[in-house]
């Protein structure tokens, strides 16, 4: 006997599961409720994009009459929401197919929550085999490790000290469950060739921290209070947040070619990002600095929104193909704001807020898709050739502004607040609503084979020169404006 979808054969329950990424849950319980065992049950992930990894989903090897047993699978953070997956459960008679779709949610974890050892065995030396034991190795001495081959550890790896810790992961090695490393003194830390961590790195150190990461670490890192941090994540994989707070300064080097959950930065000194290419940041991307930001030469990056609030500069350059899934927002910057954008796509709009000089760079098809909104007490200037800025440009300032397009559109309303000379410089552009303009000083409006759509408004006792009123649709005030 053959049937398609009859909770009369197989009761399905379930459909909910939450979980952070690398743990595994249960989707469904099924229960069979034919008369005879059923010996063979497969399922089949057949919807994409799906918030598990559909090679761990894994079922009932059989069910007696009456018997239940669950669907489970390991949860894949890239994604939350649903899964559709095809059930077939069969006998030598009988057989039941069926397709249920599941929730999933994707629960964050707190990368830096301490941690206690999980319970079992625990030895005090890197072993020469797989073992399902927790590794401790604590002492006053220098400590220099490799684990490699294609050992196992079964529970968590802690390495503490009170001098330098030199620790290396390669080969095959893997440690299911945490990997902690605590001294006072310097480290040097390296996950590469096919090794694994399935839990969370944690990193405590008062000295300077040299960190590789070259492959899979699914849980997060956490570095905390550490001096000078030099983080390289070539070709890594982390499915969780990385936090990393410095008494020092902050660099991230070498970031190609990998993904990460979003990214926290706490720092004493300067942060700086030394180019990043083909790498994803799954979330939020937060710098709290006391000296220099600086986002270097990204291309092909993508991250979720991006929050700066540094003491001295602040510069972000993204040389092509990069997004941002979200708003930029920098305030209390304490110098320079600089962001130049090359091939971007910002979802969300650009918040700037200092003391300093503000600089904003769009060109070869950069979008923001909400308003940018800039305060400041010096000069501003915003540049877009080939670029678009799709909602409204509100400038506040005491300085100079200096607003230029070149084959560029803005598809809102531009609002102009300063003390200080106003230049607007349009090229084969043009501006999709309103222009309102309040300054002190002279202002200057260029048309050239442009327009505005709206109304043309300047208020400032000084001279004003609009180019041609006749590219401005609505009307221009004052009127001497176009004498």
């Amino acid at each position: 006997m053959s049937t398609d979808d009859n909770e009369a054969f197989m009761r399905i329950a379930g459909g909910q599961a939450s979980g952070s990424n690398g743990d595994t849950v249960t989707l469904f319980q099924l229960t069979n409720q034919f008369d005879q065992p059923l010996t063979t049950i497969s399922a089949t992930v057949v919807s994409s994009g799906t918030p598990i990894d559909p090679q761990t989903v894994q079922t009932p090897t059989d069910l007696a009459p009456g018997g239940s047993g669950d669907v489970r699978a390991t949860v894949d953070c890239d994604t939350n929401g649903a899964v559709k997956i095809q059930f077939v459960a069969s006998n030598e008679n009988q057989r039941v197919e069926f397709t249920r779709t599941a929730q999933v949610t994707c629960e964050s974890i707190n990368v830096c929550a301490p941690r206690g050892l999980p319970s079992g065995c625990t030895v005090n030396k890197v072993p020469n085999k797989s073992t399902d034991c927790s590794v401790v190795i604590d002492t006053s001495n220098q400590i220099k490790e490799q684990i490699s081959g294609d050992i196992t550890i079964g529970g968590a790896a802690e390495f503490r000290s009170e001098s330098q810790i030199d620790l290396n992961l390669r080969g095959n090695s893997d440690i299911r469950e945490y990997l902690k490393v605590d001294t006072p003194s310097q480290i040097d830390l390296s996950i590469g060739g096919n090794s694994r961590v399935q839990g969370v790195v944690k990193v405590l150190t008062e000295s300077q921290l040299d960190f590789d990461i070259s492959t899979r670490v699914d849980g997060g890192v956490c570095v905390e209070d550490a001096g000078e941090v030099k983080l390289s994540p070539g070709d890594a994989t982390i499915g969780g947040e990385v936090s990393l707070t410095s008494t020092d300064q902050v660099t991230v080097d070498k970031f190609d070619n990998s993904t990460t959950g979003g990214i926290t930065i706490d720092a004493a000194g300067q942060v700086k990002f030394n180019g990043a290419e083909n790498s994803t940041v799954s979330g939020p991307v937060s710098v709290t600095a006391a000296g220099q930001v600086k986002l270097d030469k990204l291309v092909g990056v993508s991250t979720g929104p991006v929050t700066i609030d540094g003491d001295g500069q602040v510069d972000i350059v993204s040389e092509g193909d990069s997004t941002v899934d979200g708003p930029i927002t920098i305030t209390g910057a304490g110098g320079q704001i600089g962001l130049d954008f090359a091939a971007t796509e910002i979802t969300g709009g650009v918040t700037l807020a200092n003391e300093s000089q503000i600089k904003l760079s769009l060109t070869n098809g950069s979008t923001i898709g909400s308003a940018i909104d800039i305060d400041t007490d010096s000069q501003a200037t915003v540049d877009l050739s080939g670029s678009s800025i799709e909602d409204d440009l509100n400038v506040e300032t005491e300085g100079q502004v200096n607003i230029n397009l070149t084959d560029a559109s803005i598809e809102g309303d531009v609002d102009i607040e300063t003390d200080s000379q106003v230049k607007l410089n349009l090229k084969d552009s043009q501006i999709d609503g309103t222009v309102t303009i309040g300054s002190e000083s002279q202002v200057d409006v260029v048309l050239k084979s442009s327009s505005i759509t709206g109304d043309l408004t300047i208020s400032t006792p000084s001279q004003i020169d609009v180019s041609d009123c006749a590219a401005v649709d609505g009307d221009v005030s004052p009127q001497r404006a176009c004498q």
